[in-house]
């Protein structure tokens, strides 16, 4: 069944290309014909050894991809619809000797754009951790949109732009809106 074989080859696709990783979804659904993608109970965790520790969850994530570029191991995404999500960053110390740079970081993620993206209920929590000591900001009710989002120089448009809406502990609302290339 082609949702059960895209399935693992995309838990594995991750997992190759991530040491010490951990990635699963629950279930799969695929439109060819359409080029709609369902996936429900997403997580991902990234190696607890590495400097920056990330780790994310995703109750459902709804997508339209292109089909011929997927063939060639680019994911470009038309629209993405993003429920639910819960984003987990753990900075620790003391640094790495080498840090990576904008010109070797983005080759360890796969070739991926994204035109469209909206997320609704969403979570961010960040974490400094020095000395066993944790530093932590929350932000939640996450909503807003994102467009042309790429993981590599020279996939899509440049002109990334942000527009959400959230809060900021237990204070109120803010919104953060931006444009860059």
């Amino acid at each position: 069944e082609a949702p059960v074989l895209a399935k693992r080859k995309l838990i594995a696709a991750v997992r190759d290309n991530c040491d010490g990783c951990e990635f699963d979804v629950d279930a799969l659904e695929l439109h060819p014909a359409s080029g709609e993608i369902v996936a429900h109970g997403i997580r991902f965790h990234s190696n607890p050894n590495d400097f920056v520790e990330v780790s994310f969850e995703f109750e459902q994530i709804e997508g339209h991809v292109a089909i011929r570029p997927l063939l060639h191991g680019t994911w470009e995404f038309r629209q993405i619809a993003a429920a639910k999500p819960v984003f987990q960053v753990i900075e620790k110390d003391p640094k790495p000797h080498t840090t990576p740079t904008p010109e070797t970081f983005p080759r360890s993620l796969p070739p991926l754009t994204i035109a469209a993206m909206s997320v609704s209920d969403g979570a961010f929590t960040y974490t400094h951790r020095v000395k066993g000591q944790d530093a932590i900001i929350h932000v939640s009710h996450v909503k807003g949109t994102a467009a042309n989002f790429s993981s590599r120089p020279g996939l899509g448009s440049s002109k990334t732009t942000f527009d959400v809406s959230s809060q900021l502990e237990r204070s109120g609302k803010d919104r953060i809106r931006a444009d860059f290339d």
